[in-house]
Formats: C-alpha cells, structure tokens, sequence
C-alpha cells in the first residue's frame, strides 16, 4: 500500500502541479510560481520531520528495520 502512494505521487503532481504552476505563472509571473512551489516544499518537509520524530525514524544510527546498532544496545 506504501508503495502504491508513493508511485501514485508522482503522476498526481504531474497532472495537478503543472496546470497549477502555469494557471499562477500567467496570473502572477513566474516567481510568483517558483515562490508557492518552495513554500510547500518547506511545508511538505516539515511535515515529514514531524512525522518521523513522532515515529521515532529519525537518526542516522539506526540500522534499516529500526533495530539498533551493536554499541547502542543494553548491556
């Protein structure tokens, strides 16, 4: 199901994300454009953060499957 998601973004963005750029580019010139894409990049980011420290997957010292590394275990 994740994975579906995931591959579904890409034409979904594509179908609604151009028509969007163009539709504020013409109203309001393209930086106007490239200023809306950065500022839900940031969010988009953000949120991802957020998600991933309230799931605890945030760290580079975890192994793949979320099981710690050999000197972070329990004595």
């Amino acid at each position: 199901m994740r994975t579906a998601v995931i591959f579904s973004a890409v034409p979904l963005g594509s179908v609604l994300g151009v028509p969007a750029g163009t539709l504020i580019g013409h109203m309001a010139g393209w930086r106007a454009a490239f200023t809306v894409l950065g500022v839900l990049a940031v969010a988009v980011f953000l949120a991802l953060v957020a998600a991933g420290m309230s799931a605890g997957r945030i760290g580079w010292h975890h192994r793949r499957g979320g099981e710690p590394m050999p000197e972070e275990r329990p004595a």
